[in-house]
């Protein structure tokens, strides 16, 4: 499916593909920070908490801290 703008065929699903990626992106991070949940997180009824005091963990815990872990680890 193709959109016709000033003579240039331009692909839709180009457009739209990384618009959907980054509001999925900054949702998570959201959900993240905020919940302590991702998507599937909420789905699923679980998230984030920290250990020694059972509090969502916030920004630095939950989205900075697993990243670099995953990142480290993979």
């Amino acid at each position: 499916m193709a959109l016709l703008i000033s003579g240039l065929a331009v692909d839709l699903l180009a457009i739209l593909y990384p618009l959907l990626v980054i509001t999925l992106a900054v949702v998570q991070l959201r959900f993240l920070t905020r919940d302590g949940q991702t998507v599937g997180k909420k789905v699923l009824g679980i998230r984030i908490v920290r250990i020694d005091t059972g509090q969502n963990g916030g920004f630095v815990t939950n989205v900075l801290l697993c990243t670099v872990l995953n990142w480290i680890l993979s």
